[in-house]
């Protein structure tokens, strides 16, 4: 897989856009995989799962797979 972006932090070239979702009921905001769990979504705020309120994909924010830190925008330096 080819990495667009360069980490600030880290300097690896493995920033990648990632789904942010928010959970309807409670208004918790964070990115997709904080809702995955093994058994389907969960809102991590309030427990409670997919199929009692809906999660839906609201933005993206950018991560570096190598150091977890995350940017609202890519950062500016190019691989």
């Amino acid at each position: 897989m080819e990495f667009p972006w360069v980490c600030s932090e880290c300097e690896l070239e493995m920033v990648v856009p990632k789904p942010v979702c928010e959970h309807a009921r409670c208004g918790h905001i964070g990115l997709k995989s904080t809702f995955e769990t093994d058994s389907g979504q969960e809102c991590p705020h309030c427990s409670q799962t997919e199929g009692e309120t809906p999660v839906t994909t609201v933005g993206v924010l950018f991560q570096c797979d190598g150091c977890g830190e995350v940017f609202d925008v890519p950062p500016e330096s190019c691989a």
